[in-house]
C-alpha cells in the first residue's frame, strides 16, 4: 500500500510504520541553493527505556515570549553553517507574531550555561 507526499513516496511498513523514498535529486541551477525540508513524525511512544544523563551540566527549557533579538541570534547563530535564510526575510514584527503564537514552541538547549541549539515545533497548520 503507498501514498504520495509532497516530500516523495511514501511507503507502508509492518506496524503501520512508514518510510519515505527520496525523489530523484534535480540539477541545481549555479548561484542557487537546494532547499531540504525535513518533517518527523512520532506515532508511538518509545519502547527503549531513556538514555542516560550525560555528565555535562546540561538543560532544555522552553523559551515563553523569547525577544526578536534573541530568536536571531539562535536562528542565524545555529543556522549558518546550512544557510538558513527564510527567518532572516522577515521583519522584526512578522517574527514576533509567529515566535509569539500559542501555536509555536521554542525549546532551547543550554551546555554549561550557554545556548548550544534549539528547537522550534510550528503547530499552526494541521496534518
Amino acid at each position: 500500500m503507498s501514498e504520495h507526499d509532497r516530500g516523495g513516496r511514501l511507503t507502508s511498513l509492518p506496524g503501520g510504520r512508514r518510510h519515505t523514498r527520496q525523489r530523484p535529486r534535480r540539477e541545481v541551477p549555479a548561484g542557487k541553493l537546494e532547499v531540504v525540508v525535513t518533517y518527523l513524525e512520532m506515532t508511538e511512544r518509545p519502547t527503549r527505556p531513556p538514555a542516560p544523563h550525560p555528565p555535562a551540566k546540561i538543560a532544555l527549557m522552553r523559551l515563553e515570549r523569547p525577544t526578536v533579538s534573541f530568536y536571531r541570534y539562535l536562528y542565524n547563530t545555529v543556522g549558518e553553517p546550512w544557510l538558513w535564510y527564510e527567518r532572516r526575510r522577515i521583519s522584526d514584527e512578522a517574527l514576533r507574531r509567529v515566535i509569539h503564537d500559542s501555536k509555536v514552541e521554542i525549546y532551547v538547549l543550554y551546555l554549561q550555561g550557554s545556548p548550544a541549539g534549539f528547537v522550534e515545533l510550528d503547530r499552526r497548520r494541521r496534518g
